[in-house]
């Protein structure tokens, strides 16, 4: 077709590899275009490896984070429980005192020349939850804290009437220490330290 002009306006000519017989029709050697492409197996299989990793590290870190939790609450009731024990001793103006071992801690009350339970609930012997180890200085050296098998502040294992570890006095001393928890499953330690004037503080371990 040739316009008045004399150009021609063929179509088929204006397009590369067209002519007037439509569309070019691909060749034997040209790939058909790949339709949306998928994962391979291989690609799944890292997928999902990397995603158990980090569903494993979670896990991981979600049991830390509980245990690290206990372990906080377990320390701050007993620095709580000290000092409650410290002012009531001033208040009272009676000599108080706490037993504690690996597993557990009570308080105890001098009576006349023995020391006694004290009665009231709030201070009754408490268990450490199992894996919570109890580290204690006294007055700057380490104590070897022992398993007792004894009844509350009655007597120990092997008889003799059992005494207390702390001293909380009437003057509103107490016996200078550093008690340090720690429990498996968790890099953190809490400390409850005291001082001789009966100041008492919680504070987590900073490495």
């Amino acid at each position: 077709m040739t316009s008045a002009t004399g150009i021609s306006t063929s179509v088929g000519s204006a397009i590369p590899g067209g002519g007037t017989g439509g569309p070019r029709r691909l060749g034997r050697g040209t790939a058909p275009p790949a339709p949306g492409a998928g994962f391979t197996l291989l690609e799944l299989l890292v997928v999902l490896a990397i995603l158990g990793i980090v569903v494993a590290m979670a896990g991981l870190s979600i049991g830390d984070d509980r245990r690290a939790e206990a372990l906080r609450e377990e320390s701050r009731r007993f620095a709580a429980l000290l000092q409650l024990a410290a002012e009531q001793a001033v208040l009272r103006t009676e000599e108080w005192g706490a037993y504690v071992e690996a597993d557990r801690y009570g308080f105890l009350l001098l009576d006349g020349q023995r020391w006694v339970p004290v009665a009231d609930p709030v201070f009754r012997e408490r268990q450490l939850e199992q894996g919570t180890r109890l580290d204690l200085e006294l007055e700057g050296r380490p104590l070897a804290l022992v398993r007792d098998a004894a009844r509350p502040g009655e007597a120990q294992g092997d008889g003799r009437p059992r005494r207390p570890t702390l001293l909380m006095l009437s003057s509103g001393e107490v016996s200078p220490f550093v008690a340090t928890f720690s429990a498996p499953g968790t890099p953190r330690r809490f400390l409850v330290r005291a001082s001789l004037l009966g100041e008492i503080a919680w504070s987590e371990a900073r490495e």
